[in-house]
């Protein structure tokens, strides 16, 4: 059997986030935790292939990756954490999930 990959990145979901996981089917809710799962095991999920930087400048280093029909946005806040103890590289912060044609 394989040796699985442990996490890179701590993932934080904001409330925000939370709140829009809740309501989604369990097909979309499972893509999402797909796309994060991926997004955590990378070295730097800046450079994860479908990772796009939002254009508008106001939105500083927050990225988007699809999941499905949507989009999860992101950021991260590097620098070493431990947790429950487990090292990460920093956090992945999930900021909000959208369906594709809305306005982030």
């Amino acid at each position: 059997m394989g040796e699985r990959q442990s996490y890179r990145w701590l993932i934080e979901w904001s409330e925000h986030s939370l709140r829009a996981l809740k309501k989604l089917s369990s097909k979309d809710r499972m893509a999402v935790f797909h796309s994060v799962e991926h997004l955590a095991k990378a070295e730097n999920p800046y450079n994860v292939p479908g990772v796009s930087k939002l254009k508008d400048p106001k939105l500083g280093n927050m990225r988007r990756v699809r999941a499905g029909d949507y989009r999860v946005i992101f950021w991260l806040d590097t620098g070493e954490i431990v947790h429950l103890e487990f090292t990460y590289k920093g956090r992945l912060m999930i900021d909000g999930i959208y369906i594709h044609h809305t306005g982030y």
